[in-house]
């Protein structure tokens, strides 16, 4: 990028030089093609176990149309959605109030390869592809860490059993719910996010890779939701261990130690990932980091998607929870 830019000042600093001596008279006609390419179908779902199928489908908007590409115009709504098992077609979904085409029967299962499969009038029909991956033994536990730096004073380790022989994709994300007991009843304070930080390695490569870790945060990670792959521990028992502040949270004006009431109910959402699914959330935190630079090197979200954009893949996941007392 620094060899173009002092390419064009040279070629710059050369036509002035020639301007001023009145060598030439330059002009330059350019001719911009606003049509750009004819639009296609974007699809966009997570294929869970267990979960009624909903597929978001919209069509592309060209470099030159104005608008918002989330705007409802840009919904599809004549389209024809189909699922399919192996070769066989399983299911249709029809178009809901939520403006996304979703059927309750016919159910995902893990470990299943499924096809969306969708068509609309003066549209290419665009199909995806993806199965369904296992989600492997897991357990969360709590500690306390009193006397952590930051005030972190609570450690949660996350146990995941990695299966052996296939590369795997795990994301996790950290929320509470506090509760407030009074002398007749307990009530609940809805969930919130926790911010957590680790050490993990996995974790700490994944993020590198993302650029979002500077020099000298190396040797940790702070958020609130991690991706993480099994290059380093793959096929073994693993444990990862996150560093979170619960302090705030006794919400309580008659605190007994050890009475036997939750305080705090941590939920950690694990999940395991397609390989398209893992590509597609990598390569979108790219693009995330750089759109607002646009100088930054252009991110191409990956999609798996023929005939059309978007992504359409399998997630399995487990709520895995904690209970607080002290």
């Amino acid at each position: 990028m620094t060899q173009l830019f002092r390419s064009v000042v040279f070629l710059l600093i050369g036509l002035i030089s020639l301007t001023s001596m009145g060598g030439c008279d330059f002009q330059r006609s350019v001719t911009i093609n606003g049509s750009g390419a004819p639009p296609k179908l974007v699809l966009n779902s997570e294929i869970i176990p267990g979960r009624p199928w909903r597929v978001d489908v919209s069509r592309s908007v060209g470099s030159y149309q104005a608008g918002n590409p989330s705007d409802s115009t840009f919904t599809v709504t004549d389209a024809t959605v189909s699922i399919l098992h192996g070769d066989q077609e399983q299911s249709q979904l029809r178009l809901d109030s939520l403006r996304q085409y979703s059927a309750r029967q016919f159910l995902p299962e893990e470990g299943e390869q499924y096809t969306v499969r969708v068509s609309a009038p003066n549209l290419e029909t665009a199909t995806a592809t993806d199965r369904v991956p296992h989600m492997p033994p897991t357990t969360l536990s709590s500690d306390l860490l009193s006397g952590e730096q930051n005030q972190r004073n609570r450690l949660l380790q996350f146990t995941i059993d990695d299966p052996p022989g296939v590369d795997n994709y795990y994301h996790i994300a950290l929320q509470k719910r506090a509760f407030v007991r009074d002398s007749a009843s307990i009530d609940t304070i809805g969930l919130t996010d926790v911010y957590f930080e680790t050490s993990n390695r996995s974790i700490i490569e994944e993020m590198r890779n993302l650029g979002g870790l500077a020099e000298s945060e190396f040797n940790f990670y702070v958020g609130r939701s991690a991706i993480l792959t099994d290059v380093l521990f793959g096929g073994t028992r693993h444990t990862v261990r996150l560093r979170v502040n619960d302090q705030q949270s006794f919400l309580r004006s008659d605190p007994v130690p050890n009475d036997g009431f939750p305080r705090i109910e941590y939920r950690l959402y694990v999940s395991a990932l397609s390989e398209d699914l893992y590509q597609f959330l990598h390569t979108r935190r790219l693009q995330n980091r750089t759109e607002e630079n646009p100088f930054a090197e252009p991110v191409e979200v990956h999609s798996n998607v023929n005939g059309g954009y978007g992504i359409v893949a399998g997630r399995a996941t487990d709520t895995l929870r904690v209970e607080v007392e002290e």
